[in-house]
């Protein structure tokens, strides 16, 4: 109580109470004496009624944890409110201030940590578009060169058929060749010097006169360089 309080005395009539002997009185006059407080003593209560509940909730922060924010925000908000008196009355403010430092910290953290998994799924998702566009070059490549082996086989194959054609062709005009007496269809003309195996010979084109007959009967000894070989 301060100092400059003033003490003050009330008379209260037909109250029950006990006398300073302890006995009982009933409906009696009584007097009760009280000191007033000053203006000053009455500012410090106002200030610590104001200061205690902040104190209170900056102790009910407890540990820091993503979960604080806010528990965090309401306490500074509170103690923002306050007056510098109420404030000087707050003896864990310096709490307050290490709490909200860690909680950016943490806050801080978590940001970093999500922004290191969104660059390393980014990372993986590019990879594995290169890695799906390699395989499809990869295939392409790989289609164009079984064509191509297809396209060399086809020509080879067609080649080889070709000449084997092109050998049962000559062996069957060599027969011819040999077969004089044999009756093999031949033809010729008056003034040529060979004999053909197929009248449609372009070296028969300007002939007139084509004559035809087996082999035994040909004058001729010479094949033609065009329609033998």
């Amino acid at each position: 109580m301060n100092q400059d309080g003033q003490v003050k005395t009330v008379k209260i009539d037909n109250l029950d109470h006990f006398d300073k002997g302890q006995n009982f009185q009933k409906n009696a006059p009584v007097e009760i004496t009280y000191r007033t407080l000053s203006d000053a003593a009455r500012t410090e209560q106002a200030n610590h009624a104001a200061a205690d509940p902040v104190i209170a909730a900056i102790n009910g922060i407890g540990d820091v944890s993503l979960d604080s924010e806010s528990k965090i925000a309401d306490a500074r908000k509170a103690y923002d409110q306050l007056t510098d008196d109420q404030k000087a009355l707050v003896s864990n403010a310096d709490v307050l201030t290490r709490d909200e430092a860690a909680f950016t910290a943490a806050k801080e953290e978590k940001e970093r940590q999500a922004a290191e998994a969104e660059r390393q799924a980014q990372e993986e998702t590019a990879k594995a578009q290169k890695a799906k566009e390699d395989a499809a070059i990869a295939q392409k490549a790989q289609e164009e060169a079984t064509q191509r082996q297809q396209a060399a086989q086809s020509h080879e194959q067609q080649k080889s058929t070709a000449s084997a054609q092109n050998g049962s062709w000559n062996d069957d005009h060599t027969t011819n060749d040999r077969s004089k007496g044999q009756g093999s269809i031949v033809y010729w003309t008056e003034n040529g010097k060979s004999y053909h195996s197929n009248p449609h010979c372009r070296s028969l084109a300007r002939s007139k006169n084509i004559h035809s007959g087996p082999m035994s009967a040909c004058p001729k000894s010479d094949p033609c360089n065009i329609c033998y070989h």
